[in-house]
């Protein structure tokens, strides 16, 4: 009885150190958040006690039974709560940044390839595609991902899943693209990824 009682009490009490451990993420205090849920373990040595827990005769397995059902109870119910549907923290991501010489499906990282500065092109007029992944753990705003290319903003067309191209024509040896791609989630959270593309 006693240690079913012990049980019920400890979730319970997981789930408010949770929701603060949520809170303090939410301001960007994760490590904080941790630590609420660590000084919560800790102090089931004082709850039970409040709650009528005789702790006398608890013995080592109990102290790991109990501390283990807080641990993942806090866990997995700050997890839950930090993620889609309930809240989305995370920005999306742009990675993979690639380049193809004219069409040709050969894809070469941009970033963080040394070259990525010095891209190798045959002749004067040759067409570069860049492409990039970009992903979120909920939903991206498809209006939002953007390339801006020399202070002109364009569309990004998505291709393969995550992937999203654009296409820069007659490109000339010796030519520099400062770049910058953008995009946001549904719920306005944001990323940016810049760097400079030149050729030769």
């Amino acid at each position: 009885m006693r240690n079913a009682k012990s049980s019920i009490v400890t979730v319970i009490y997981a789930i408010p150190i949770a929701i603060i451990s949520f809170a303090l993420t939410s301001i960007n205090q994760a490590l904080l958040g941790f630590f609420i849920g660590i000084t919560g373990l800790i102090s089931l040595r004082y709850l039970y006690p409040l709650v009528r827990i005789d702790i006398a005769l608890f013995e080592k397995k109990n102290w790991l039974g109990s501390g283990a059902i807080f641990f993942f109870t806090w866990l997995a119910v700050w997890i839950l709560i930090c993620n889609p549907p309930f809240n989305d923290l995370a920005n999306p991501t742009i990675d993979r940044v690639e380049c193809s010489i004219d069409g040709g499906g050969n894809w070469t990282a941009l970033v963080p390839d040394p070259d990525w500065n010095n891209i190798q092109i045959g002749n004067n007029n040759t067409t570069i595609i860049i492409r990039a992944r970009i992903a979120d753990n909920d939903r991206l705003d498809s209006n939002s991902i953007k390339i801006i290319v020399d202070g002109t903003q364009y569309d990004l067309a998505p291709s393969e899943k995550d992937y999203y191209t654009y296409t820069i024509v007659n490109v000339h040896k010796g030519a520099t693209y400062d770049i910058k791609i953008m995009s946001k989630d549904v719920g306005g959270r944001s990323s940016e990824y810049h760097f400079v593309m030149g050729t030769s």
